[in-house]
């Protein structure tokens, strides 16, 4: 087992007192093994992207627990986690977020290599520079480009090769191609699942869009309203839904519930 997550919340204070209190998290568990990919699908707002953060340990959680590799990360230090974030990465919606814009993108993806001092020479430094472009599918030609001198698709394949220069076992990849034009997202995702698969990453997908998820996930989770409704097979999720939400995503009913027609996040008190 690679990541184990129990009963997971996330609360946060708002109004002008901070006396009201919204759940975006709302007890949630799942576990992700070694290579394996969980597809993560639901509307904007309902705590995708919160619950990655949680996880990854960006966020601190209100209550709960996630391990990596047995290890439980709400007990660790910001030292601790620091030597972990090598092996934890995510891929953001918009890769200029992790590319430097007034850095060349050799400097880029080297910056990873020197941080962690994972190669001993400038000589070894520009071989795996030029391997991890190789590997998404790039040319040397791009070594001296800065990030504005990219394409979307070009410079998400800058920021996976970022990533995959710190050689993780897990990856959150938070919408990744939601950005891109539908043939440029195609080509991303089958490097995306190809990466994945050469390397035995495990990976939390997410997305609002289920045709993504369908060709992308081992197995899906359902989330609506800060809460995990429905988690099965690929297979399971798109044949057979159980969760009128699920049905309502996948197109087996076309209207919801007049109870699950709230907002996603849930006042607390």
């Amino acid at each position: 087992m690679l990541i184990e997550v129990k009963d997971l919340v996330k609360d946060y204070r708002v109004g002008i007192l901070k006396n009201r209190c919204v759940r975006a998290v709302d007890c949630v568990s799942f576990s992700l093994q070694v290579g394996e990919t969980l597809g993560l699908v639901g509307e904007s707002g309902c705590g995708k992207s919160t619950l990655a953060r949680l996880i990854l340990m960006l966020i601190k959680p209100t209550f709960g627990r996630v391990c990596f590799e047995g290890q439980d990360l709400t007990d660790l230090s910001q030292a601790e986690l620091l030597k972990l974030r090598r092996e934890m990465q995510i891929v953001f919606q918009q890769p200029q977020q992790s590319l430097h814009p007034r850095m060349k993108l050799a400097e880029s993806l080297a910056e990873p290599l020197r941080l962690y001092k994972l190669v001993k020479s400038k000589a070894a430094e520009k071989e795996r520079v030029r391997h991890l472009l190789h590997e998404v599918g790039l040319s040397e030609e791009h070594l001296e480009r800065y990030p504005h001198e990219l394409s979307g698709g070009q410079a998400q394949r800058v920021a996976l090769a970022r990533v995959l220069a710190l050689k993780p076992k897990f990856i959150v990849a938070d919408e990744p191609t939601s950005m891109l034009d539908v043939a440029v997202q195609a080509q991303i995702l089958s490097l995306i699942k190809k990466l994945q698969q050469e390397h035995k990453i495990g990976m939390l997908f997410i997305s609002h869009d289920l045709e993504v998820i369908r060709g992308i996930s081992d197995r899906v989770a359902v989330m609506q309203g800060g809460k995990l409704v429905e988690m099965g097979s690929k297979e399971q999720i798109f044949r057979e839904p159980q969760h009128p939400y699920t049905k309502f995503l996948t197109g087996t009913v076309f209207e919801l519930p007049t109870r699950l027609k709230r907002d996603n996040l849930r006042l607390v008190h």
